[in-house]
């Protein structure tokens, strides 16, 4: 689970313990994403984070498994 928090400034989801990289790989490895890990990667999507192209790629994945049911929304 990501511990995220909305900076009062800007509005804007911040992770400060955790990257990216780390998010991403817990979602495809335990096969679940929370309703506040799923609001994280849209907002990262439309905001200006840079993703590797590794990044991109696990990021489609996470798409395609919500999309055919493989990764389940749960809320914590």
């Amino acid at each position: 689970m990501v511990n995220t928090s909305t900076n009062a400034s800007t509005g804007r989801w911040t992770t400060p313990s955790i990257s990216p990289q780390q998010i991403i790989q817990q979602i495809l490895y335990s096969g679940r994403i929370t309703t506040t890990e799923r609001q994280w990667l849209l907002q990262a999507g439309i905001s200006e984070l840079r993703f590797s192209e590794t990044e991109l790629a696990q990021l489609r994945l996470i798409h395609d498994r919500l999309r055919m049911g493989l990764i389940k929304v749960i809320d914590i």
